[in-house]
C-alpha cells in the first residue's frame, strides 16, 4: 500500500487522538533528545539530527496485533518492514521469549 494512502491517513488520525498531549508534544516538539541523553544512549554521540518518525500497521507478535515507531530517512525502510510483517502473519507472525537470566548489565536498558 503507497504510505500516503487514505487508510494510513485516517489510522494516522486515529493514532494521534490516542497519544496524550505529553507523548503528542514528545513526538512533534523540535530538539526533544537533548545531546547529554543521547550521549547516554549510545557511544561516540558527537552532534543531533531530526528523523522523520513513521508508523508500522500489522506487526502480530506473540499474538497481539502492534503499531511500530520507527525513525528512518530511508522510504524504503519502513515499507519493506510492513511487508516483511505481512509475510510472517501467514505462519503467525513474530514469536517472542525471555529467559529468567536477562542482561541487566546495559546502563541503557531499563527492566521492571
Amino acid at each position: 500500500m503507497p504510505p500516503n494512502s487514505a487508510r494510513s491517513e485516517s489510522t494516522l488520525e486515529e493514532l494521534r487522538k490516542r497519544l496524550t498531549e505529553e507523548e503528542y508534544y514528545a513526538l512533534t516538539r523540535s530538539g526533544g533528545l537533548t545531546l547529554d541523553t543521547a550521549d547516554k544512549m549510545t557511544e561516540n554521540v558527537i552532534g543531533l539530527m531530526h528523523v522523520p518518525v513513521n508508523f508500522l500497521e500489522g506487526f502480530l507478535v506473540n499474538g497481539k496485533e502492534f503499531i511500530v515507531p520507527m525513525a528512518t530517512e530511508e522510504r524504503e525502510v519502513p515499507v519493506m518492514a510492513r511487508r516483511g510483517a505481512e509475510l510472517t502473519r501467514s505462519t503467525g507472525g513474530f514469536w517472542t521469549r525471555s529467559t529468567a537470566d536477562n542482561d541487566r548489565s546495559d546502563p541503557g536498558c531499563r527492566y521492571p
